[in-house]
């Protein structure tokens, strides 16, 4: 079995990517130059309002002024898996991918995601740049786990998932899962 809670824009004062426990001066800005470039291939963005790299919060704001159709992104927070160990990985794999159908048909263009889990971005960010983009890490608790926030692409995404077995899924998985940075 595995949740997710996904919540759309008119829920925005909901959100916890917006929370300020989220948007602390803690965190570390992860977002590249090119980040408008990326996003504007997957949803319309405002011509004249460029990106701000001077914190996480400055670029979030600019982010929000930037997207132009809002209805067209979601958060998505707390996607779990339960069951067997051995079979949680084949379940995250089921639940991403379904996610990902599902957004895709509502048509969703991203999805604003806060995770713990550095094999999933690194699994998101093996898939290419232009399928996941990373804003921002932080270790929130001091314990040496990062969380980190990003958006995916969700029809890159799909269309993504829609090529990727269980077999490769999971060997883009560990083999991305022991690299030192998150770039």
């Amino acid at each position: 079995m595995s949740t997710a809670r996904i919540q759309f824009w008119h829920e925005k004062e909901q959100w916890l990517y917006y929370a300020p426990f989220f948007q602390s001066e803690r965190w570390d800005l992860r977002a590249h130059k090119g980040f408008k470039k990326y996003l504007n291939k997957s949803i319309k963005v405002h011509k004249d309002i460029k990106p701000n790299y001077e914190s996480l919060i400055s670029f979030e704001n600019s982010l929000n002024n930037m997207i132009l159709d809002k209805r067209e992104i979601c958060e998505v927070i707390r996607l779990t898996t339960c069951g067997a160990s051995h079979k949680q990985l084949f379940i995250l794999y089921l639940a991403q991918k379904k996610l990902t159908q599902l957004l895709a048909r509502r048509n969703m263009s991203v999805a604003f995601i806060i995770t713990e889990q550095a094999m999933e971005v690194s699994f998101y960010q093996s898939l290419g740049k232009d399928i996941f983009l990373l804003v921002g890490q932080c270790d929130l608790k001091d314990t040496g786990n990062i969380t980190y926030k990003g958006i995916s692409i969700i029809k890159k995404l799909d269309i993504q998932f829609s090529k990727l077995t269980y077999s490769d899924y999971k060997k883009k998985c560990f083999s991305q899962k022991d690299s030192e940075a998150i770039s």
